[in-house]
């Protein structure tokens, strides 16, 4: 079986639709996909990256399942999943090598007109959270009321500064809101 080929340095890249129904109670943010997610049309394909994991474990279900099961696992429990970009070039999967006169962001004011219920945004790591303050919060209408923020740290296994039972314990304050 080949490897996904890499993608071309600063190459145009774009995001995935939200996988969300309207009954959604959180939303969870990445910045952009990885390669490696990117290449398989999958979010957080990377074997390394422990958010599939973490939402196995959250929500006491089989880690088993294949990527379709694992889709619909997220709209089953009102979880949201998207991210922040829309488009952006950038060199490798790590954040800091977007390029920011590239950025595109996806549009949340429909977002959130279309998912009422939403309670509580996740960022998956500090720069999905970043691109969001500075780049969507300024220019969101307010929605009554407004959601809770809290920046999770990142499942990437590039972010090695806590281990995956650190944070798992983390990301448990996702149950508060389900």
């Amino acid at each position: 079986m080949a490897l996904p080929r890499p993608l071309c340095i600063h190459a145009p890249q774009s995001g995935f639709p939200p996988v969300a129904r309207e009954d959604a109670k959180i939303l969870i943010l990445g910045s952009m996909p990885g390669q490696r997610s990117l290449a398989e049309h999958r979010y957080y394909a990377h074997p390394q990256n422990s958010f599939w994991p973490i939402i196995y474990r959250l929500l006491n279900s089989d880690d088993t399942l294949d990527y379709g099961q694992k889709q619909r696992l997220l709209p089953d429990n009102h979880i949201a999943l998207w991210d922040v970009l829309k488009k952006c070039e950038r060199k490798g999967s790590l954040d800091a090598d977007i390029d920011p006169r590239t950025i595109a962001l996806n549009d949340f004011q429909s977002f959130f007109l279309q998912h009422r219920e939403i309670k509580a945004v996740f960022f998956n790591g500090a720069r999905a959270e970043q691109l969001f303050r500075r780049g969507i919060l300024p220019a969101l209408k307010p929605t009554a009321p407004a959601p809770d923020y809290h920046r999770l740290p990142s499942t990437s296994p590039a972010y090695a500064a806590l281990g995956f039972e650190e944070k798992y314990s983390r990301w448990r304050v996702i149950l508060d809101y389900l």
